[in-house]
């Protein structure tokens, strides 16, 4: 398609398991995707972007987005869950000679680190991948969510990406590939590796922090500037408390067990309750929660509605959920049910429970996951 030397994919589906549809978002007056497309449209090296999304209904609304903003995009029609598959099959269409990867829940991607990295890897006929160039004393860099790759680096990836690990999770075939005759190391600005904190959206705490940081820069600044990292960095060193926001979320690897968790609350008293614990799952064990039923929760708690939650009914009901996709555990505040197969945990005992301490969301978490590790023998 055309000339296209350098092209720039930015991967985003909205079936989030922790934090459905983040990529729509408002972030200081637009979406994520838009504010992400902001900064990127800025890299003059790169010829075109296209939004890589999946062809199932959920992600519509995100097809919709992109063709109103006119941005290119791309609905892939294979497996959901094979990323390599979705990107392979944009760059098969363009032939590029540099890809530019970017994980579209990653807002605060530093443009100018790209542009050096894609120059860098222009100049560097040996190489096909380029990396940071590590630092005395220091081995993490603050920003992340990108990859830059000649041609012949990701053909290696796409036909060498065989398992399911593989396939979901860009470049982590590489791991298996001889070390670093091919790397072209970028030496950033050190400023970069001073300080080291979550920037990918994941939880609804990993947006609350972000929304905090645009908010605060768009206070007063236009709205078609960007948030510069730097400034990030030195407002999280004047200002610390802001990375207890999110510091304590775990990041969830490659072939990490995933445990989901389903919270049938019919109290309207017990919605914040059930919204705390979930979160707490979320943050602190990756897990997979799903809110169920709850309409008074959704009509009167706006983090209800942000975290993953299904209305039941006739044709919905928490069997047929469970048996579709079980649950490793059912958190609920009735005192009767008919589920079979998953552990049963009442919500009044994690109120009777002596877990009102000084992090009481880690406690909580800590509690659910000891009832989800007994055995099922000994379902309530």
């Amino acid at each position: 398609m055309g000339n296209v030397k350098v092209l720039g994919v930015i991967s985003a589906r909205l079936n989030s398991s922790r934090l459905p549809a983040k990529q729509l978002l408002p972030l200081a007056g637009e979406t994520m995707v838009g504010r992400l497309f902001q900064r990127l449209e800025k890299i003059t090296l790169v010829d075109q972007w296209v939004l890589a999304t999946t062809a199932d209904d959920y992600n519509v609304p995100l097809v919709e987005w992109a063709t109103a903003a006119q941005k290119s995009v791309f609905a892939y029609l294979g497996d959901v869950s094979d990323l390599v598959g979705r990107i392979d099959a944009i760059y098969r269409q363009y032939r590029p000679e540099f890809i530019v990867y970017v994980c579209g829940d990653s807002p605060l991607v530093e443009i100018d680190t790209m542009s050096g990295m894609i120059q860098l890897l222009q100049s560097s006929p040996e190489a096909e991948i380029v990396d940071y160039r590590p630092l005395p004393g220091r081995s993490q860099f603050i920003q992340g969510g990108f990859n830059v790759w000649k041609s012949a680096m990701w053909e290696r990836i796409a036909t060498g990406s065989h398992t399911a690990d593989e396939r979901e999770h860009v470049g982590y075939v590489t791991r298996r590939f001889p070390p670093a005759e091919r790397v072209a190391y970028f030496e950033d600005d050190p400023l970069y590796s001073t300080l080291w904190h979550r920037t990918s959206i994941d939880t609804l705490s990993d947006y609350k922090f972000m929304q905090t940081i645009y908010q605060r820069w768009y206070a007063n600044h236009p709205t078609e500037e960007v948030v510069p990292l730097r400034w990030v960095i030195e407002l999280l060193k004047q200002e610390p408390e802001l990375m207890e926001i999110n510091r304590h979320v775990h990041q969830r690897g490659a072939g990490e067990p995933v445990l989901r968790v389903g919270f049938a609350i019919s109290n309207r008293e017990n919605c914040q309750l059930a919204i705390d614990c979930a979160r707490s799952l979320q943050d602190y064990h990756a897990a997979s929660v799903v809110m169920l039923g709850g309409g008074e929760c959704n009509k009167a708690h706006e983090e209800w509605s942000l975290l993953p939650h299904q209305e039941l009914h006739r044709e919905m009901t928490l069997q047929k959920m469970h048996e579709n996709e079980p649950f490793k555990l059912l958190v609920t505040d009735e005192e009767n049910s008919s589920m079979t197969g998953v552990k049963m945990v009442q919500l009044q005992k994690l109120m009777q429970e002596d877990i009102q301490g000084v992090d009481w969301q880690r406690e909580c978490a800590k509690w659910l996951m000891s009832q989800s590790e007994e055995e099922d023998s000994r379902s309530l």
